[in-house]
């Protein structure tokens, strides 16, 4: 792992850059699972002083900081951890429906604009990190819930209505309310069935595409 990292600070430097060593952009994680109950659970490796040096911008040689396999880490939006700690990335979620539905309440948008920004803006903000996630049903209704209330009230519509009704399709007379649980579970079978049919194809079938 050392002269991984060493051959990639060499990589940055041939093209005039430098690895970042600020400890929100540059960590470690030295992990080792352990069967518990069954179940395969990640916790922090006991390796002594182990270290993991790189040189900075001034050819200065920093250790890495490492951080607790509990500890979530931001990465291109996303809040992770090893141990599959998700507190961060939940809240981060519920904190942004939370304001865009404060704005959507204050704001002067029509019934038609606000319920379509329920589609369009947000939906898709909560919904793009899911992929890399396993929310349960009920995390999930947590996260959505300020954003469908506040919508239903600004387009007309009472916020007791049936979830039921609000997640039927429009074709069979439903609302069609963005539900991030199934779209995490379609979007990770998707993921999953082109993961199988791509390991199955002969090695030279992608040339003819």
């Amino acid at each position: 792992m050392q002269t991984v990292v060493q051959q990639w600070g060499d990589l940055m430097e041939v093209t005039g850059g430098a690895l970042n060593l600020d400890p929100s952009k540059s960590y470690s994680y030295l992990v080792e699972y352990v069967w518990k109950h069954g179940k395969r659970i990640a916790s922090d490796a006991d390796t002594g002083d182990f270290d993991l040096v790189t040189r900075n911008a001034d050819n200065e040689y920093i250790s890495l900081t490492r951080l607790n396999c509990n500890d979530e880490s931001e990465m291109l939006g996303l809040w992770m951890s090893p141990s599959g700690n998700k507190m961060k990335m939940i809240n981060s979620l519920r904190l942004a429906a939370v304001n865009w539905a404060a704005k959507l309440r204050l704001g002067r948008s029509s019934q038609a604009e606000g319920w379509k920004a329920l589609h369009t803006t947000i939906s898709s903000k909560l919904i793009y990190p899911l992929l890399a996630l396993t929310l349960t049903e009920k995390e999930c209704t947590s996260v959505m819930a300020p954003t469908i209330r506040t919508a239903l009230l600004k387009a007309g519509i009472s916020s007791c209505i049936s979830s039921v009704v609000r997640r039927t399709p429009t074709q069979s007379l439903g609302l069609e309310v963005p539900n991030p649980f199934m779209a995490m579970g379609t979007a990770r079978t998707a993921l999953l069935v082109e993961h199988c049919w791509q390991k199955h194809q002969p090695a030279n079938s992608f040339k003819s595409l």
